[in-house]
């Protein structure tokens, strides 16, 4: 590489660390802004922060026995740990409270320029890092509210690039830091077992394809050269998530029970799931014993509709980042690469349960969060074939 690249390049990066730190000093500010008055302060503890703040408490005196998950098992752990730690330095203060989530996007901000120059170069990077910047959904999830999505996207723009690099480079460690991400990340929100679903979907169809190009018995020996690989990711996947799955076994014989989030999946409307029973009561057989063909194919294009084309206009006030992912998505269908075209299956099967429950869960924070982080990769990858990602490499 050329000296004239390697001093564009520390530029480049010494230019996003001080972004970043004025990015956390404007998020400090909002955060500020939001403790001043009582609605702000009423926003901030609404909804599911009562929960997290209340197991952030037993977590804060010392019980890490999971116990909560007898009565709110369909919240995870990770969000709440790093709640009480704060708690256990500087008690139930707000403001630091809320710097969690500031600390997250920061570091969000961070971790995308690192993996994407990775991909893509340092254009590439730096676009899709200011794109993260300026969204206003997460600049409001940060500075407004005690959520989940800062901590999920700070896993979700490690994971995504750890899968790009794997299926570039073929390089184990990148699966396998991946299935120990993923674990994080549902850890974080129960979201992430889609991920990991995903991910396995997505790796069971790059063989189905190989089948068809190489043939059945080379694709089959590509598949079991890396079937060791693909155990160990899921076996660290399974080990990171040790403090979700193995109290829900001890409570309720079952590793991936959730209360009554599985309800979403099988009702139409809000109501009928949450009726303030934690329990899973209804399943697959009562949807369909009163919906047919013409329902599911109404309920998917309502769910695609609001997920992918209503939810960015009610997201980001800029759309830059809704319109350069767009683009991105024609450029990876049209000419794009293997990993490109895998990492934008990946985020359409991760999106589908998302797309599914929507009418009985309209919400727009929870998808977004899932769709978010992909949009931020399409952009990486519009950018990456641009006459002057060759020279970057020299």
């Amino acid at each position: 590489m050329k000296p004239g690249v390697i001093f564009t390049l520390f530029r480049v990066r010494w230019g996003i660390v001080a972004a970043t730190l004025v990015y956390l000093a404007v998020s400090w500010f909002g955060l500020l802004h939001t403790l001043q008055t009582k609605p702000g302060i009423d926003t901030l503890l609404e909804g599911d922060t009562g929960h997290y703040l209340r197991i952030a408490r037993e977590m804060a005196a010392g019980d890490l026995s999971m116990s909560y998950v007898r009565k709110i098992p369909h919240r995870q752990p990770l969000y709440p740990l790093v709640l009480s730690m704060v708690m256990q330095s500087a008690g139930e203060n707000l403001f630091w409270l809320g710097m969690v989530n500031v600390c997250c996007a920061a570091l969000s901000c961070l971790a995308l320029y690192f993996f994407a120059e990775q991909i893509a170069g340092a254009p590439a990077a730096g676009l899709a890092t200011l794109c993260l910047m300026l969204n206003t959904f997460l600049f409001a999830q940060t500075t407004t509210h005690l959520l989940t999505e800062p901590l999920h996207v700070l896993w979700m723009v490690m994971i995504i690039p750890c899968l790009t690099l794997y299926w570039m480079k073929g390089r184990p460690l990148y699966l396998l830091a991946a299935g120990a991400l993923i674990g994080a990340d549902y850890l974080t929100r129960p979201n992430g077992l889609f991920v990991m679903l995903a991910l396995l979907l997505t790796l069971a169809l790059c063989h189905v394809v190989q089948i068809f190009r190489l043939g059945g018995a080379a694709a089959t020996k590509m598949c079991l050269a890396r079937l060791p690989v693909y155990l160990a990711a899921i076996a660290l996947f399974i080990l990171v998530s040790i403090p979700s799955w193995w109290p829900r076994w001890q409570y309720y014989h079952s590793p991936l029970y959730h209360g009554y989030l599985s309800n979403y999946m099988w009702v139409d409307q809000k109501q009928d799931a949450h009726t303030g029973d934690n329990r899973a009561i209804y399943t697959a057989a009562d949807y369909f014993s009163s919906h047919g063909a013409g329902d599911v194919l109404q309920r998917t294009w309502h769910g695609v509709w609001k997920v992918i084309f209503q939810a960015p206009f009610r997201t980001d006030k800029w759309l830059l980042l809704f319109i350069l992912a767009t683009a991105g998505v024609i450029v990876v269908i049209w000419r794009g690469s293997t990993s490109q075209r895998l990492i934008l299956v990946f985020g359409v099967i991760q999106l589908l349960p998302l797309i599914w429950t929507n009418l009985s869960n309209p919400t727009v924070r929870v998808p977004w969060g899932a769709f978010f982080p992909m949009e931020l990769f399409m952009v990486v990858f519009l950018v990456q074939d641009w006459k002057w990602r060759p020279a970057l490499q020299h």
